[in-house]
């Protein structure tokens, strides 16, 4: 599974990173975002064209035909 680091999430805004176990992170931030209707719905759609941008079927057929030949030509 892919992990995304906290920076980036912070620099593209498409998500927050809370560190384990910081439960009063965790509630101001989810505060935030309740109370945040237009930043919330932002974040949701530029996660959304991140996702698809990186688990496009198109992009992950690619990937695995690239993968694919790599094992191939190790064979």
């Amino acid at each position: 599974m892919s992990r995304v680091a906290p920076g980036v999430l912070r620099e593209e805004q498409y998500g927050v990173a809370i560190a384990i176990g910081n439960s009063a992170g965790l509630c101001h931030a989810i505060k935030n975002l309740v109370d945040n209707a237009t930043d919330r719905v932002a974040m949701g759609e530029r996660a959304r064209r991140m996702f698809e941008r990186r688990f496009d079927k198109a992009v992950a057929l690619v990937k695995w035909q690239e993968l694919l030949e790599k094992v191939a030509k190790e064979a």
